[in-house]
């Protein structure tokens, strides 16, 4: 399974099941869908948000824990989509799927290691997406100092604007002939 809390939460307004599927023994990761989404496509959120929801559905604060989280991104991700034995963790033979992220930041700090250790427990439940200092893929590097490699951010947001618009301008009559209750709010200015 592989849930996508965020969206589920504001789709169908329940929990995605993610602590109960793990507790079973099932194979789960975590995911982001609905672009961009409640979840921001950022992993960490969706740790995050996965983590406090499970805590607050069963009104138990040791539902879901920051390591189990972090584990279900990470490691679970990879074993839902099978691919466990070449990604999801760092050990020798596999991909270098690197991320590091600054502990250091307003958001994120402080962290330390006595008498508890919060790295963790900070990185799940208050880093984001923009905490991200490099990121590096089979080894190459993909984002430096927060910075893409080889990506043009303003490029790309521009070409899914596009081919958005087209999508939608292509869709418009039908869309409007199924009737649905979202067209009303949007006429209504709502959406």
């Amino acid at each position: 399974m592989v849930g996508c809390p965020s969206s589920i939460g504001a789709i169908d307004g329940v929990v995605a099941p993610v602590a109960e599927y793990r507790e079973f023994g099932g194979t789960v990761g975590l995911g982001t869908d609905q672009a961009p989404g409640p979840g921001h496509h950022d992993p960490l959120r969706e740790a995050r948000t996965a983590a406090l929801l499970s805590k607050t559905d069963r009104a138990d604060p040791t539902a879901l824990p920051a390591w189990a989280a972090l584990r279900t991104a990470t490691v679970g991700g990879a074993e839902a989509l099978g691919i466990d034995d070449r990604v999801g963790s760092l050990a020798e033979g596999k991909a270098a799927d690197v991320v590091t992220v600054d502990v250091t930041a307003l958001g994120v700090a402080p962290t330390v290691t006595e008498p508890l250790h919060t790295a963790v427990t900070n990185l799940v439940h208050s880093a984001v997406g923009r905490d991200v200092l490099d990121v590096f893929v089979a080894g190459r590097p993909v984002v430096r100092a927060g910075e893409f490699v080889d990506a043009d951010p303003a490029a790309a947001v521009a070409e899914a604007r596009e081919r958005a618009a087209g999508v939608f301008d292509r869709a418009t009559e039908d869309w409007r002939a199924a009737g649905s209750a979202l067209v009303d709010a949007v006429d209504q200015g709502w959406l």
